[in-house]
């Protein structure tokens, strides 16, 4: 019997997978610029003296990763995330503020739900509610996860201070280390230690959307200016 010879991709087929894979690669790009990760983290290191081989020893991420990020050529993922925020100690909101802010702090700070910036990533979205008001000892934020394990979650992450959880929508689980998990739904709470390693995971095959509002022991790791 006479075996088919497999088809193979025209001129225009060529070009459309092409184009496809530039959009891609484009949309990428604009992601990781929107996001302000990249100029965060460089602001980050060189505030601390921190050379690009240095921050992948604290973090497990290359060197050539991290200058990818930092040059907004690459969106990272949420584990590498959670990887140099363990690796250099921030707390979740320090790689979301944006580098230059005014240094306030005011008696009251008003902030409309229309204002901010939102930041997303692969099973992932966040929003820093009040980033003017800095230095501060409550960081404030709304928090997206789509993740629906550990793994896709990024791993267990950890920081100083403290985390308080409100389950706006949906039921999560709070994945702790090293021991039991706890099931949150709409309208439950949570307090915890930040330092012990937690993932949040989304239950019902849906968005589990939570007000989480932690502590930051150290404020001058945001960068910001005194002027």
């Amino acid at each position: 019997m006479r075996q088919k010879k497999e088809s193979k991709p025209d001129q225009g087929e060529k070009a459309q997978h092409k184009t496809t894979k530039d959009t891609v690669k484009a949309s990428a790009k604009a992601i990781a610029k929107a996001s302000g990760v990249g100029e965060k983290l460089r602001a980050v290191r060189k505030k601390r003296g921190l050379s690009l081989e240095q921050v992948s020893e604290l973090t497990g991420v290359p060197g050539a990763t991290i200058s990818r990020i930092e040059n907004n050529k690459v969106s990272p993922t949420l584990d590498i995330i959670q990887k140099i925020i363990n690796g250099l100690h921030l707390g979740i909101g320090e790689l979301f503020t944006p580098v230059q802010f005014k240094r306030t702090k005011p008696e009251i700070n008003l902030r409309r739900s229309e204002e901010g910036k939102v930041t997303e990533l692969s099973n992932f979205i966040y929003k820093m509610l009040h980033p003017d008001v800095l230095p501060c000892i409550l960081v404030p934020s709304l928090v997206s996860t789509f993740a629906r394990t550990v793994e896709e979650y990024g791993g267990y992450m950890h920081h100083e201070g403290e985390e308080f959880l409100y389950v706006m929508q949906g039921s999560l689980e709070l994945c702790f280390e090293d021991r039991d998990s706890c099931i949150l739904n709409e309208g439950d709470s949570i307090y915890f230690q930040s330092h012990l390693p937690h993932a949040y995971i989304a239950l019902g095959g849906r968005q589990a959307k939570m007000l989480i509002v932690s502590t930051t022991p150290d404020p001058s790791v945001l960068g910001v200016s005194d002027t």
